[in-house]
């Protein structure tokens, strides 16, 4: 089974698009007005993404078996995963200054997360309306453009992979890793705030 979730994750992780705080900026100035809590959550991601970006990459060279299960969750929306590889929810045991620290970050982050969920839905989508310059909308879970106006791929796709529904994923799935006790894949979950 390892070797299905690999096929699955790779290719995933390999074009996991990352957007800027400019690039948000930029967005933002031409789009419609979004909700507070959904420009939270993307100023959010714009500014921790490319971190956990390196984090997922880094943990990936060391995983196997249920730590790629783990991994693959944050991809649950796509075509292809196995509701089967979900793996099972373990509690999280130590209690240092560590952990606490890393629980306090992703406690901040669900909650930004579940706000913006709450006003555009769990998961958006990507679609493309212009053949030319492949331009498309990013659409929520109604199917509705979340920004009124046309985006370039490569930003649409990263807001995408970055919908509130993903990065509770992804924060469940970290704290599955947390929770293996594994002294090399914490020191991995920490370094994603260093800088």
């Amino acid at each position: 089974m390892t070797r299905v979730v690999e096929r699955f994750l790779d290719p995933l992780l390999a074009r996991d698009a990352r957007f800027s705080e400019d690039d948000l900026d930029d967005l933002l100035a031409d789009a419609d007005p979004v909700p507070d809590a959904l420009e939270r959550h993307l100023r959010m991601c714009a500014r921790l993404g490319a971190a956990w970006h390196r984090t997922r990459q880094a943990v990936r060279a060391r995983a196997n078996g249920e730590v790629l299960r783990l991994l693959a969750f944050r991809y649950a929306d796509e075509p292809g995963y196995r509701p089967s590889w979900r793996p099972p929810q373990r509690q999280i045991t130590a209690d240092d200054d560590a952990v606490r620290f890393l629980r306090e970050r992703w406690d901040e982050e669900r909650s930004v997360a579940e706000e913006a969920e709450c006003v555009s839905g769990a998961d958006f989508l990507w679609k493309e309306i212009e053949v030319q310059d492949g331009q498309g909308l990013v659409l929520d879970g109604d199917g509705r453009s979340v920004f009124g106006c046309a985006v370039y791929p490569e930003v649409g796709r990263g807001i995408v992979q970055h919908a509130p529904g993903r990065v509770l994923r992804d924060i469940a799935a970290r704290e599955g890793i947390l929770a293996r006790a594994d002294p090399a894949l914490r020191e991995l979950l920490l370094g994603t705030y260093a800088s």
